[in-house]
């Protein structure tokens, strides 16, 4: 009789593929007795079967007592299914380390690895294994650490495009650790190179970059370049920094097609919702359009789109949007850019008219004059101011405007141009006082009337500021002031600073709005004593001219002193001029911090929180602003859990 015959090792069940359902605890192979047993027991079967055959005196009772029974253990024990299978200790082949990676045992685990980067890949099971080494990474956290370089060297052998997140996962931002992430950067780079180059360009860009960042970044420029200049404009003023750094530095990009890629990207940037990406768009084309002043029509549609961005921005516009504007408008689209004085802050104002009066345009001339009714720096009278004798026809025309600080506003406008060589008619309505009383006062305002010069106007205001008020009456002290307020715009220099003296010697409580309007009109002026007053009389619409006193230094600690003096009754107006976009004055908002850590409650948190953060993270920081709005923060956090 012969035996069956032996399993080969190819084919031995210990050895087979695994099972998909995970082996739920590590068991040992069995023990060769048992393949012996397994053997026994298939002889035994046989040999019953040729004696019942041959041997027909044997009852029946011993057939089924004895060899069936036997016959019935051989045949379970011959087809016992692979359930029971499990993984060797130690995978030689692939298929065994593939199942390895299933183990709960890590080291185990590991030797699978090392199979499978040593052994010759097969194209036939290229799927199988990069999608058993991607679900091993999706479990055990150790491939990014312990078991790096093995993974790796697996990955390098059988990785397809299943296997990018993993490699993706190996090449993390600094300070995490990554011990093999350049290899696993190539890697990747072989699979998918764009998302290797985004990967490596992220590395490149973080606030603890190394050197070989920047060297793969250039190895890989085809794709690095395109994903750094997506980041110019980050919201991170740290990363834009770097960015432009890596292009200027590493790229060594020629300044044309620097500024091409910054023109490009700033366009298609201007679109996002994140503002400070916007404004530092805004500020790249800004950059842009001052390198290119002399021929800006080379792209007709930067214009128009931050025109497009500002009005869907609303107001305030952040100033960079407005500046950046203002930089590519050229004479004929001047009535277009003064349309936007009606979203911008102060700051873009003074950009706005600034330019007007640079273009002199005559279409622009009325919108300045209409806007003089709510102006709150001063800045479109300035600019009618440096347009001279051009406007003359337009502010003509204003003197019948229905309102009456436009009136005002544009006869004191003709009357400086006239003074100045104008060749128009002078003003019909000579600004005068209702009541002119008798004695000093009413000499030293015929004589201010008279006044030609600089010098006469401010000897004329000297005079005034010396006559003392309180023995005037409620009319005479409101007439003079309403005569004097005009100055401030009027005059400049010597006489600008005598006119402020003696508006502020005149004006009291009752005329505390004609003292807050000369102050927004010329918030440079030494206005120290006029605030000290404005604090003292607590009248909340004095509050923003406050403020805007602020522009300057000299005027800070008084102003605010005096909101100090207001209390919190101050703070809804200090928090509605407390924004920080690019270009906003520093000494303005180094006096609101100030302001809000003096009378700032918890409604005051939100707006220096963002500042402090702002701060903290801008490229080029103000160590005045942040040092401030700490204070602030500080102050108003104490008070809040009171």
């Amino acid at each position: 009789m012969t035996a069956p015959a032996e399993p080969t090792e190819q084919s031995s069940p210990w050895e087979t593929e695994a099972p998909s359902a995970v082996v739920k605890s590590p068991r040992k192979a069995p023990p060769k007795n048992k393949k012996k047993k397994s053997k026994l027991a298939l002889i035994l079967g046989a040999v019953a079967g040729v004696l019942f055959l041959g041997c027909t005196g044997v009852s029946a009772a011993v057939y089924f007592a004895v060899i069936q029974p036997a016959l019935r253990a051989a045949r379970d024990i011959q087809s016992q299914p692979q359930k029971d299978a499990v993984v060797n200790d130690d995978p030689t082949t692939v298929d065994g380390a593939v199942a390895a990676l299933a183990s709960p045992d890590g080291d185990l685990r590991v030797k699978g690895l090392a199979v499978l980067a040593a052994a010759p890949r097969e194209a036939g099971k290229l799927v199988k294994v990069s999608s058993a080494l991607h679900a091993y990474a999706d479990k055990n956290s150790e491939f990014k650490s312990t078991s790096a370089d093995a993974f790796l060297k697996a990955v390098e052998r059988w990785g397809t495009a299943t296997n990018t997140p993993d490699l993706e996962a190996l090449i993390p931002a600094p300070p995490d650790p990554a011990p093999v992430w350049e290899r696993a950067a190539r890697q990747l780079f072989n699979i998918e190179p764009p998302r290797a180059a985004e990967r490596v360009v992220a590395r490149a860009l973080a606030p603890k970059a190394d050197e070989s960042a920047a060297g793969l970044v250039k190895e890989f420029r085809v794709y690095s370049q395109p994903a750094i200049v997506h980041r110019v404009n980050d919201p991170d003023s740290g990363v834009r920094g770097r960015a432009e750094r890596l292009l200027k530095e590493v790229f060594k990009l020629p300044a044309a097609q620097y500024e091409n890629e910054l023109l490009r990207q700033s366009l298609s940037d201007l679109a996002v919702d994140s503002v400070p990406t916007v404004t530092s768009a805004a500020d790249h084309l800004a950059e842009v359009g001052r390198a290119r002043a002399q021929d800006l029509s080379g792209s007709p549609t930067v214009f128009p789109e931050l025109i497009a961005t500002a009005k869907r921005l609303g107001k305030p516009v952040p100033a960079p949007v407005i500046v950046a504007a203002t930089v590519w408008c050229q004479k004929t689209d001047a009535l277009t850019l003064a349309g936007l004085l009606k979203l911008a802050g102060p700051d873009g104002v003074s950009a706005v008219t600034d330019k007007l009066a640079k273009l002199k345009n005559p279409t622009t001339y009325p919108v300045l004059i209409a806007a003089l009714a709510d102006s709150e720096g001063g800045f479109e009278y300035l600019a009618l101011k440096s347009i001279g004798a051009d406007a003359a026809k337009a502010l003509e025309k204003g003197k019948t405007d229905p309102n009456e600080k436009v009136r005002r506003q544009c006869q004191n406008l003709l009357a400086f141009i006239l003074a100045n060589g104008g060749t128009m008619t002078p003003p019909s309505t000579a600004v005068t006082t209702t009541t002119v009383p008798v004695g000093p006062l009413a000499a030293a305002l015929a004589k201010l009337a008279a006044a030609k010069t600089e010098v006469d106007i401010a000897a004329a205001l000297d005079a005034i500021a010396k006559i003392d008020p309180t023995s005037a009456s409620d009319a005479e002290r409101a007439s003079t002031v309403k005569t004097l307020v005009p100055q401030v715009n009027k005059t400049s220099g010597d006489a600008q600073t005598s006119a402020a003296n003696a508006i502020t010697v005149w004006a009291d409580k009752k005329n505390a709005d004609q003292l807050a309007s000369a102050i927004a009109q010329q918030p440079i002026c030494d206005w120290n004593n006029a605030l000290k007053n404005l604090g003292q009389w607590k009248l909340p619409a004095t509050v923003a001219s406050i403020i805007a006193a602020t522009v300057v230094p000299s005027n800070s600690d008084a102003a605010v002193a005096a909101i100090k003096a207001f209390g919190p009754i101050a703070e809804p107006e200090v928090l509605k001029q407390f924004t920080f976009a690019r270009g906003t004055n520093s000494t303005k908002l180094v006096a609101m911090c100030h302001m809000l850590e003096a009378i700032g409650t918890a409604k005051s948190l939100p707006q220096l929180e963002a500042l402090y953060k702002l701060e903290t993270t801008r490229k080029k920081m103000i160590l005045d602003v942040k040092t401030a709005c700490e204070k602030a923060l500080k102050a108003v956090k104490t008070r809040a859990k009171k």
